[in-house]
């Protein structure tokens, strides 16, 4: 990102001082500094180079900017436009669509190389309309302009058509979309309730505009990691998804099954401002989900079968097939692993895994390897 200071920080040797992991927050330790300077068009340019001899991790809870708005302050934004009745199902409706625009906004980090992180989530109701869509872009107005930007490593898009765009440079993909229901989102929001009138809430939108945006900034600062111990659950939550799945037998939209968990899981600890992602994180992101997509098939007629949603292609079906082989000989799942063993074109095995991901019957664990899901 673009620095105000103009100076590069530079390791001479990698055998000394290791390159830090992508995305996270460290503390350089710099040993030597030297100034360049270039002419261009008749002025000076100076860059200030600093030469790190090591680093080291830091909480960004050390540095956060904000802390004027906590977690329930800025959920609190994210209502600002419900009409908050007190009958015990509009409350309970309208705090799982703040949850759901809140884990959008704070998104979720990159967990593997080969896929981003991020929260695509689709906006749908009964009735739905363009107001509609126009009271979530408004509130979604939190993410800053610039991360509207596909050249930035947050990339954020609101989408009235089926395509799916995923920016090389960005390392984090979020996009909502307006009723469309032909492509794999994480997590529904159902609009099914009452709004209050633009007018009504316009000044205080504005007015906590900026200590929302500062709360979802700081946020971003955190790359909450899967442990190998709390692995366990989360594969057992993928199973807790494919049930509440196939026990639908139809949905209102096309559910991403194998990476929901993960990506749920580490969006609440961002929301916690955490840095390890707890079992209380996987709880809360599990059982948000099943309750919006069960909202989701209250409000909207649930058109599409789940064998017809998730028909495998023939590529998917060998790759499949391959995997489960290569399991039972103790070959370790892995993409590099796939591709040096199967029958099918090298370019054809990403997308087969990708749509065997969103399907559910695979999943990618913290340690980059592929679990399969036996149903």
């Amino acid at each position: 990102m673009n620095d105000p200071r103009n100076e590069i920080y530079v390791i001479r040797d990698r055998r000394t001082c290791d390159l830090p992991p992508k995305g996270q927050l460290i503390e350089a330790t710099v040993s030597e500094t030297e100034r360049f300077d270039e002419v261009e068009k008749n002025e000076v340019h100076s860059t200030l180079i600093k030469y790190m001899s090591g680093w080291q991790f830091v909480d960004p809870n050390k540095i956060r900017s904000n802390r004027l708005l906590n977690k329930e302050e800025f959920l609190d934004y994210m209502a600002i436009p419900f009409a908050k009745k007190s009958s015990k199902e509009e409350k309970y409706f309208w705090e799982h669509i703040a949850f759901a625009m809140g884990l959008y906004c704070v998104s979720s980090p990159q967990l593997f190389d080969f896929e981003p992180g991020g929260i695509n989530t689709i906006v749908m109701g009964k009735d739905i309309g363009r107001s509609d869509w126009n009271i979530f872009k408004r509130v979604a107005n939190v993410v800053p302009k610039e991360f509207r930007n596909s050249t930035y490593p947050n990339f954020y898009k609101s989408l009235e058509t089926p395509e799916q765009p995923c920016p090389v440079n960005s390392t984090e993909v979020n996009l909502a979309y307006f009723n469309i229901k032909e492509v794999p989102i994480h997590i529904p929001m159902p609009f099914d309730v009452e709004f209050r009138s633009y007018l009504s809430y316009k000044d205080e939108l504005i007015d906590s505009l900026p200590l929302a945006r500062g709360f979802m900034l700081d946020a971003l600062l955190f790359q909450p990691q899967i442990s190998d111990k709390l692995q366990r659950r989360i594969d057992e939550a993928m199973y807790f998804v494919m049930e509440e799945i196939i026990h639908a037998d139809a949905l209102p939209y096309q559910q991403d099954i194998g990476s929901v968990i993960p990506k749920l899981t580490t969006a609440f600890a961002r929301l916690d401002t955490q840095t390890n992602v707890t079992l209380e994180n996987l709880n809360e992101g599990k059982f948000l989900w099943a309750d919006l997509m069960t909202q989701t098939k209250f409000v909207v007629t649930a058109t599409v079968d789940i064998d017809e949603l998730y028909r495998q292609t023939p590529y998917e079906v060998r790759v499949l097939g391959e995997l489960k082989e290569l399991n039972e000989t103790g070959v370790i799942l892995t993409i590099e692993n796939i591709k040096k063993h199967t029958k099918i074109p090298e370019w054809e095995v990403e997308k087969a895994l990708k749509k065997l991901s969103t399907s559910g019957y695979i999943y990618y664990r913290c340690d980059g390897t592929i679990g399969i899901i036996e149903f």
